[in-house]
């Protein structure tokens, strides 16, 4: 795990966005849910968005290390189950930021 990354819960959310600085070459960075909006819109970021569980495990195959970014855990569980399960078996936790909203952390997790 980088040095620059926290291991803990911290705060303010938006370093998150800071992630781009830890990405190594031959690395793919996805997101999904809810979190697009907020990485595409406000914060300018062409990450791959996923759907599917099958979508994120296509980019994990293409890339050395694959991260993933996502908020709203409730939401993902029950509208993006099956990007939850791929995390689940092929992924592991990075680290977690402090929403600003009731169940908004934002989860950075990497391939093992």
């Amino acid at each position: 795990m980088s040095a620059a990354l926290p291991t803990a819960r911290q705060h303010p959310s938006p370093r998150a966005n800071d992630l781009t600085s830890e990405v190594g070459e031959g690395e793919a960075v996805a997101t999904g849910g809810l979190a697009v909006f907020a990485y595409k819109n406000f914060y300018k970021k062409d990450w791959h968005v996923v759907r599917t569980g099958e979508e994120l495990q296509e980019i994990q195959r293409q890339a050395e290390r694959t991260w993933f970014v996502y908020t709203f855990e409730p939401e993902m569980r029950s509208v993006h189950a099956g990007i939850m399960q791929t995390l689940e078996l092929n992924f592991e936790p990075v680290c977690e930021f402090v929403g600003t909203l009731k169940s908004g952390d934002i989860h950075v997790c990497w391939s093992k």
